[in-house]
């Protein structure tokens, strides 16, 4: 008890507050220090050094790690914490675009669109077509259809007419609307907050692997063993493994929006929750008969979350830990 009444009386560096610290234009040496000498005055324990927007000097280029040690080295000569920031801006794992100019560890999601039969817009990013009756989000009827023969837009219409037409009789006691659900695998368009690419896949265990080598590696390799001991941490804003139908618009008459999605989730949504989830997509996006819970649109979430705590959280978690340093962040 003494001694947490010291630290209240007054705070080691440990408890004192340690502010985002922005980095932008274009950075020089003995300006970063004479703000840390600053910060020292005005009481604070440290500083995470974190690159905004504005940014000039490249971001992870030689003379960005050559102003990290620089500034790392006149904290550790105050007395205060110097602390990392993982990412250009955020939400972290791109590295500043760097990482998602290879498509392959860009972030995709799973889209729904659901339309007339007239408008179903079949292209390459198609993987399933239903046939279904909709009253508004309730779902009850509804088939999916045979794609491997659909060449064209045209042929996917006549297919949902064809199902429409064979359903029609045992569903005519239901409410709602026919309509085709359209399921697409779409990549995240590029733009000027990833510096022209996109966010990462963070379910995927490669792209963060990547995101690794990038970033903490690249740390690890320029600043030595000031990690663990100048450097005492890595902060990471706001990753997340994407949206859940936050972004439901409607263009052209087709009722559109999305969830999360990488390359393996059906593989390992079967091996983990012992079923098949493809026959049961239109149930992630809708209530099947009006129920408000859905199993497979439970288990589904649960495992995109999972997806993202074990392939991108523990391995950045584990790195740290190995590499002296602590993993901090906005989650």
């Amino acid at each position: 008890m003494d001694r947490i009444k010291k630290e209240f009386v007054a705070p080691s560096v440990a408890y004192r507050g340690k502010p985002f610290w922005s980095w932008n234009g274009e950075l020089r040496g003995e300006e970063l220090v004479r703000q840390a000498h600053i910060m020292k005055e005005m009481g604070l324990g440290g500083y995470f050094m974190h690159s905004r927007a504005g940014l000039i000097t490249e971001y992870l280029g030689d003379e960005w790690f050559d102003l990290i040690n620089e500034v790392a080295d006149a904290a550790e000569a105050d007395g205060m914490e110097a602390w990392l920031y993982d990412e250009d801006r955020w939400p972290s794992g791109s590295a500043g675009g760097k990482v998602t100019v290879d498509p392959q560890y860009r972030m995709k999601s799973l889209y729904v669109y659901e339309s007339d039969p007239d408008k179903v817009d079949w292209n390459d990013q198609s993987f399933a077509l239903y046939a279904a009756k909709l009253d508004g989000l309730n779902l009850y009827t509804y088939k999916e259809l045979d794609t491997s023969t659909i060449a064209c837009c045209k042929c996917a219409a006549r297919k949902v007419k064809e199902a429409i037409a064979e359903l029609s009789d045992a569903a005519k006691d239901e409410p709602g609307v026919w309509k085709a659900l359209r399921f697409a695998i779409v990549p995240d368009t590029p733009n000027s907050n990833y510096n022209g690419t996109t966010y990462i896949d963070t379910m995927s265990r490669k792209a963060t692997d990547k995101f690794i080598e990038m970033t903490h590696e690249e740390y690890a390799k320029r600043c030595g063993d000031r990690l663990g001991r100048s450097i005492k941490g890595i902060f990471t804003d706001e990753p997340h493994r994407g949206f859940v139908m936050k972004d439901i618009r409607t263009e052209n008459g087709v009722r559109i929006t999305s969830m999360p999605w990488t390359d393996d989730i059906l593989e390992e949504f079967k091996t983990r929750y012992g079923y098949d989830i493809l026959p049961l997509i239109p149930t992630l996006f809708y209530r099947m008969g009006g129920e408000t819970l859905s199993k497979a649109r439970i288990d589904y979430i649960d495992l995109t979350c999972n997806l993202f705590n074990e392939r991108f959280m523990a391995p950045i978690n584990t790195w740290c830990e190995e590499n002296g340093i602590v993993y901090t962040g906005h989650l």
